[in-house]
C-alpha cells in the first residue's frame, strides 16, 4: 500500500468494494511522460484491455527500468486504480515485463526504448474507461513502502533528461539539414513548416508523393509533422485528445441473435487497413480514419506496418506518426498481423520479428516458443528490395506470441494467421487453426473472419506464386470452406480487391469473401494480371488509397465499405492510369465500394 492509494498487479482483478482515494499524479511520485500509446484487446475483450506505450524519458538513466503502470477509472477525473505491469523485464523479444531489443543492420546498431504492456483485467463489459500511463519514480520500491523519492536523485534525473532533450534538439537540427538537401529548400523555410505546411514532395517521385524512398527523409518529415501537430494544439488550432479512453466489448457468452437486436446494444464496427508505411497517402488515410472513427470499435492492420526494413528508427517515427492521430489510436484497440516487412532479420543475431514482437502485445495463445532466430534464416534477405522479390524462405520459425492468435468481439470471431509461419498439417499453426475453427460457437459469434497478410485469391500480376499464398490455398481453403468463414482479409498487394463468395476458383455462395486492402499508404501500383477481371472479382482498383470498414449490424446482417482517401495523380512505370480510372481523384474522397451481406 502507498500512502496515496492502492497498488495492484496486472493479474489482479478490480475490487467490487468502494474505491480508495485516487492516487496522486504528483510529479514527485509519478513520471507521466510517454509516447507511442496504443491499445489491444485482452484475452476477453469484454473484461480486459492491454495498454502499450514507450516510457522514455522516464526510464533514462535507470537499469533495470522503473516499474510502469496504468491508472484507470470510469470518469476522466477519477482514475482510482493503478494497475502495474509484471516486473519481469526482458531484453529479448519476449517476456512478461517491459521489453527492449537490440538490432544490427550491417554496421548500423540500434537499441530500442523500453516497450511497456499493461493488461487491465476485471473490467465491466460495454463500459467506457479512462486511463493514463505512469512510471514510478523510483522503480516501485520506495512508493510501495510509502516513501518519497530522494530529492537529490530526482534532481539528477531531471538534469539527465534536460541533457537528453538538448541532444534531441541537435539530432532534429541534423534531420533538418538532411531534409534541406533532399527537398531543396532553405532550412529556415523547412523550420517554418512547423507553423504552416508540410514540406514539398521528394522531387524524384512526384507520382507517389512517397516519403519512404529514403529512411532519413521519412524521419525528417515525420518529426516535422509531429512538431506541427503539437504546435497547433498549443495554439488551440487543434483540440487536444484529452484523457485517453476506451470502451470494452459487449458481454461474451450471450446469444448474439438476442444481444444484437437489443436497441441499446453498442455497435461493432471494424476499420481495416494494410501496408501503411510513412508516406503522404498514409497520412491522408490515417487522417480520414481519425476524423471518422467515432463509431469504430477496433482497427485491424493486416500487416506491413512501418516499412522499417531493419532501420529500426523508422519504427519510432511510425509510432510518432500514429501518435498524431490519437482520436483513433489512443481510444480504439489496434490489432495487427505480421507481414513480410516485419521480418527484419538481424545481421548479427539472426533474430527475426524482434520489433513486431516487442512493440505489440496481442492476446497470445502462449508466449513465443523456441525463439525466433536460428541458422535456418541465414539466407533471409536484409533489405526491402530483396524481400519484395518473393525470396522469403518458407516457413519461418515463428510460433505463438503475436504470430497467430484470435479474439472475439461482439458477434464476430477473428482469427489472425501468420503467412510466413508454417501452414503444413504437422505444424503448430495448422493444428491450432483447426482447433480454433472447431471451437467457434456460431450462436455466440455468428460471424467468422480470418486475417493473413498474403492473399489466397489475387487478381494482380505480382505475388501470384509466393509459397505463402500457394500453400495457404492448398492447406487452408478447404478448412475455411468447411467451417463457413465469412471474410478473409489480406494485404501484401499495393491495391484493392474484393471478391464474390468463392471456393476453388469458382463462384460459390457458401465460400468466403476475400478482400485485399494493401493500399493504406505505401503505394497503389500493383498491375492487373489480365485486362478482364476474373469471374469471382466484385471490385478491383490499383490506383487509389484507402481503408475498409466492416459493420456487424446484427447476428445476420453486415455492411462492408471501402473508403478512398487518396489517388495517384499520374501514370507510373508500373501502372498506366487509363481515362476511366483518371476520373477518380483524391478530391473525390469517400465511399467507393459498399455491399450489404
Amino acid at each position: 500500500l502507498s500512502p496515496t492509494g492502492l497498488l495492484v498487479s496486472a493479474s489482479d482483478h478490480f475490487s467490487s468494494r468502494a474505491p480508495p482515494t485516487p492516487p496522486s499524479l504528483d510529479d514527485t511520485l509519478f513520471c507521466t511522460t510517454h509516447r507511442h500509446l496504443h491499445l489491444a484487446v485482452g484475452p476477453d475483450p469484454s473484461t480486459s484491455m492491454t495498454v502499450s506505450f514507450s516510457s522514455e524519458p522516464c526510464d533514462y538513466g535507470h537499469y533495470p527500468p522503473p516499474r510502469a503502470g496504468v491508472m484507470v477509472g470510469t470518469t476522466p477525473h477519477r482514475l482510482d486504480r493503478l494497475v502495474l505491469e509484471d516486473d519481469e523485464s526482458s531484453t529479448a523479444s519476449m517476456g512478461a515485463g517491459p521489453r527492449r531489443y537490440n538490432a544490427t543492420l550491417r554496421e548500423h546498431k540500434y537499441e530500442s526504448e523500453w516497450q511497456r504492456h499493461v493488461t487491465l483485467t476485471g473490467l465491466r463489459p460495454d463500459t467506457t474507461y479512462y486511463y493514463r500511463p505512469v512510471v514510478l519514480r523510483t522503480g516501485g520500491g520506495a512508493l510501495a513502502a510509502g516513501l518519497r523519492p530522494d530529492l537529490r536523485e530526482e534532481q539528477e534525473e531531471d538534469q539527465r533528461w534536460r541533457r537528453r532533450r538538448q541532444l534531441r534538439e541537435v539530432e532534429l537540427e541534423r534531420l533538418f539539414r538532411l531534409a534541406e538537401e533532399m527537398y531543396e529548400v532553405e532550412v529556415t523555410s523547412l523550420r517554418a513548416t512547423r507553423d504552416v505546411a508540410p514540406p514539398p514532395a521528394y522531387k524524384s517521385h512526384p507520382q507517389h508523393r512517397a516519403l519512404h524512398m529514403r529512411p532519413k527523409q521519412t524521419a525528417a518529415y515525420v518529426e516535422t509533422q509531429v512538431v506541427l501537430t503539437e504546435h497547433k494544439i498549443a495554439k488551440g488550432v487543434l483540440e487536444s485528445d484529452g484523457t485517453p479512453s476506451f470502451r470494452t466489448a459487449p458481454p461474451a457468452n450471450v446469444d448474439a441473435r438476442l444481444a444484437y437486436h437489443h436497441p441499446t446494444a453498442s455497435p461493432i464496427k471494424f476499420a481495416i487497413i494494410g501496408d501503411v508505411a510513412q508516406t503522404r497517402p498514409a497520412l491522408d488515410t490515417l487522417s480520414h480514419l481519425n476524423d471518422n472513427c467515432d463509431d469504430i470499435s477496433t482497427v485491424l492492420l493486416v500487416g506491413d506496418i512501418a516499412y522499417a526494413n531493419g532501420v529500426h528508427q523508422l519504427w519510432d517515427t511510425w509510432f510518432d506518426m500514429v501518435d498524431m492521430y490519437g482520436h483513433t489510436f489512443h481510444h480504439k484497440p489496434l490489432m495487427v498481423a505480421p507481414g513480410n516487412h516485419e521480418v527484419e532479420r538481424d545481421s548479427k543475431s539472426n533474430q527475426i520479428f524482434a520489433s513486431y514482437e516487442s512493440r505489440f502485445l496481442m492476446p497470445q495463445v502462449q508466449p513465443v516458443r523456441g525463439g525466433i532466430k536460428g541458422d535456418d534464416v541465414n539466407s533471409l534477405p536484409l533489405y526491402e528490395h530483396s524481400i519484395n522479390k518473393d525470396s522469403i524462405p518458407y516457413p519461418l520459425p515463428y510460433n505463438y506470441g503475436n504470430s497467430f492468435y484470435s479474439f472475439k468481439q461482439g458477434p464476430t470471431h477473428f482469427i489472425i494467421l501468420n503467412s510466413f509461419g508454417d501452414f503444413r498439417p504437422e505444424s503448430a499453426q495448422y493444428k491450432w487453426f483447426g482447433k480454433e475453427l472447431k471451437s467457434v460457437d456460431r450462436n455466440l459469434t455468428p460471424w467468422l473472419t480470418v486475417t493473413l497478410h498474403c492473399p489466397i485469391y489475387n487478381t494482380f500480376k505480382w505475388h501470384r506464386r509466393d509459397q505463402q499464398s500457394v500453400l495457404a490455398r492448398k492447406y487452408l481453403e478447404d478448412m475455411m470452406y468447411e467451417h463457413s468463414v465469412n471474410f478473409v482479409l489480406s494485404g501484401h498487394l499495393h491495391a484493392y480487391m474484393r471478391t464474390e463468395p468463392v471456393y476453388k476458383g469458382k463462384l460459390d455462395r457458401k465460400g468466403p469473401i476475400h478482400i485485399i486492402l494493401g493500399n493504406g499508404g505505401r503505394q497503389a501500383n500493383s498491375p492487373y494480371y489480365s485486362k478482364e477481371p476474373e469471374e469471382w472479382i466484385a471490385v478491383r482498383d490499383h490506383t487509389t488509397y484507402g481503408y475498409g470498414t466492416l459493420d456487424f449490424v446484427n447476428a445476420t446482417h453486415a455492411k462492408y465499405v471501402w473508403v478512398q482517401t487518396d489517388a495517384n495523380d499520374i501514370s507510373t512505370a508500373k501502372v498506366k492510369v487509363n481515362e476511366k480510372e483518371s476520373t477518380t481523384r483524391a478530391k473525390d474522397r469517400g465511399v467507393k465500394d459498399k455491399v450489404y451481406l
